[in-house]
C-alpha cells in the first residue's frame, strides 16, 4: 500500500521515474523498523486503516482494491487541509507527504533524474548574487 501511495504522490513522468523506481516504500519501511520506539509504527498502522476505512466510506472497497481514479480521490480528501490538519487521517497525510518526499529527494532517482544534480563542479565565475555588496 506504501508503495503505491508513494507512486501517486510522486508519479513516474516523462521526465525521471517515480517514487516507486526509487524505492521509496522501501526506505520508509527501515526507517520505521529503526529501534527507536512503536509510536512511528504506530502512527503508520492507524493512517493506512484510516485511509482504507475513508476508500472503503468514498468507494465501497478497501484502497488496493479501488481504482486509480478513486485513490486519488481518497488522497486528495485526506490532503484536503494540508496547510492546516486537524483530523488523524489530515496529520497522517502530511506525514506520508513528507516522508515520500524525504525518500525520494535524497534517492539517486530524485537527486540526478529528478533535481538533475550534477555533483561538486568547478564554476569559472560565480553564478549566484553577492549580498555583501547589497
Amino acid at each position: 500500500m506504501v508503495d503505491e501511495l508513494s507512486e501517486l504522490i510522486i508519479p513516474t513522468d516523462e521526465h525521471s521515474p517515480g517514487a516507486r523506481a526509487a524505492k521509496v516504500a522501501e526506505y520508509i519501511d527501515r526507517r520505521l523498523a529503526e529501534p527507536f520506539g512503536d509510536e512511528p509504527k504506530l502512527q503508520w498502522r492507524e493512517g493506512l486503516k484510516l485511509l482504507d476505512q475513508i476508500s472503503v466510506e468514498m468507494n465501497g472497497r478497501p484502497f488496493m482494491q479501488a481504482d486509480q481514479g478513486q485513490r486519488v480521490a481518497v488522497l486528495t480528501r485526506m490532503a484536503g487541509k494540508e496547510s492546516n490538519p486537524e483530523k488523524p487521517e489530515e496529520k497522517f497525510f502530511v506525514e506520508l507527504k513528507s516522508s515520500v518526499a524525504r525518500a525520494y529527494y535524497t534517492s539517486k532517482i530524485g537527486i540526478h533524474n529528478e533535481l538533475e544534480y550534477k555533483g561538486n563542479t568547478y564554476l569559472r565565475e560565480f553564478a549566484g548574487v553577492d549580498v555583501s555588496k547589497s
